[in-house]
């Protein structure tokens, strides 16, 4: 069940982070995960970091992606699944 819910929050993750042009999945486009390479140091951090802000959107990414997991599987359960 563990590896189910990482699967899940992983799906979540991807899918949130997809753009919602077409209204068709198929016809979305979908970014390639890969690395970035930065070549001058400091580059690709935040200008105005305010550790504050970061905290709150952690802590409210993770509750709505908990959310929706919890959502899920209390839909598998409703439908029977195990």
């Amino acid at each position: 069940m563990l590896r189910l819910i990482a699967v899940l929050l992983a799906a979540v993750s991807f899918a949130a982070a997809q753009p919602k042009w077409s209204g068709n999945r198929l016809l979305d486009a979908v970014p390639f995960p890969s690395s970035i390479g930065l070549y001058k140091p400091g580059q690709g951090y935040p200008k105005d970091f305010d550790q504050r802000k970061a905290e709150e959107y952690f802590r409210r990414v993770n509750a709505k992606v908990a959310g929706l997991v919890k959502d899920t599987v209390r839909k598998w359960q409703l439908a029977g699944l195990q």
